[in-house]
């Protein structure tokens, strides 16, 4: 990461990332770096339409060979492929609740 006005790059241990800023156009082209590094590492893939990634019903991130990612879900815009109109903070919000007790109640179950 490196902060905003800052020439150093920091390394940050995390064990979860949100990235908050969206996709735009092309979502290879104008990939944020942890979309970019997701497709180079085949983690994801862009959807047939390309507009943004490709992820199943649940939300799960599709990698490249076609498999949902178990640990890795995509809400917002860059889901609006599955979901089309998915950039208002209503829509989002809904499909983030949804995700959260879908979620819980796996978690709950394991």
């Amino acid at each position: 990461m490196r902060p905003r006005g800052a020439d150093r790059i920091l390394t940050l241990d995390a064990t979860r990332i949100v990235d908050c800023r969206g996709i735009r156009r092309d979502p290879q082209a104008n990939a944020t770096p942890l979309v970019a590094d997701l497709l180079a590492t085949g983690r994801a893939r862009i959807d047939p339409l390309r507009i943004g990634l490709d992820i199943a019903p649940d939300c799960a991130l599709i990698d490249a060979q076609g498999r949902p990612e178990p640990r890795i879900r995509v809400i917002g815009p860059a889901s609006r492929a599955a979901f089309w109109e998915i950039t208002a903070i209503p829509d989002i919000r809904e499909q983030a609740q949804t995700l959260a007790t879908e979620l819980i109640r796996q978690h709950a179950s394991a």
